[in-house]
């Protein structure tokens, strides 16, 4: 694998028993394999018990950086926070509240160098209505992307000037990756076997609100409850259209 300098970027914003192995399985994925690795642990605004254990890790791990808000700000903005305190070349970045698991680092790392964005998607896909529903959505950032709403993405450093500090967490990354391809920039997707039915078993279930939402986030997840609801309720009068006739 090519050495270069990367930094790991986890924001943390919502209660997770499952922190502590996302943490481990990122220090075993750049261990002895990297010339110069960070991991970036942002605390959104946690629960003091999960602050305490980010502590932890960060006096415990030498690769660990701890950034800290006092209250939830979202992923958006940890992650234009973080980015510009990144030292490294590369930077893969984790949205811990949504499907992506820690495991996959090596596979988005082996497709880094040549390009400047890697965009990974779930083989097989999602099937849910909400799946559905995300990636129709954030295909009108990009309609190559097959996964845009995915919470993880490997992003060139040069690239923080195609994140923009406000708009909507889930097509943060359908955003940069749209701007980099806009400009001609090499990008590319991956396909990461298993992670649909993985992430539903794992990291999802055990994430819990800990934190009132950052300004803009009830919002967009009312919106998107509507959405879904609209959605169904038209397919459900078309077939009873449909029957009629």
């Amino acid at each position: 694998m090519e050495q270069f300098p990367l930094s790991i970027v986890l924001v943390v914003s919502h209660r997770s028993t499952g922190l502590a192995a996302t943490v481990a399985e990122c220090l075993a994925c750049v261990a002895g394999r990297l010339a110069e690795t960070e991991i970036i642990l942002v605390d959104d605004g946690c629960s003091r018990d999960l602050a305490q254990q980010i502590d932890r890790f960060a006096a415990l791990h030498a690769p660990i950086v701890l950034m800290r808000y006092p209250r939830r700000r979202g992923y958006r903005s940890a992650l234009y926070d973080a980015w510009s305190a990144a030292r490294g070349t590369y930077l893969i970045t984790l949205d811990l509240s949504r499907p992506v698991l820690p495991s996959s680092l090596p596979r988005l790392l082996a497709s880094a160098p040549g390009y400047a964005a890697v965009m990974p998607y779930r083989e097989p896909p999602a099937h849910t209505l909400r799946d559905r529903l995300l990636a129709l959505l954030g295909r009108r950032h990009d309609a190559t992307l097959r996964d845009p709403a995915l919470g993880l993405a490997l992003l060139r450093s040069d690239l923080r000037q195609y994140c923009q500090p406000t708009g909507s967490d889930l097509f943060v990354h359908a955003e940069i990756y749209a701007a980099a391809r806009q400009h001609r920039l090499p990008v590319t997707q991956v396909a990461l076997p298993g992670l649909a039915v993985q992430a539903q078993a794992s990291l999802r279930p055990s994430f819990q609100s800990s934190a009132p939402n950052a300004p803009g986030q009830t919002h967009q997840r009312a919106a998107l409850r509507a959405g879904i609801f609209a959605f169904a309720s038209g397919w459900w009068v078309l077939r009873r259209w449909r029957r009629r006739f």
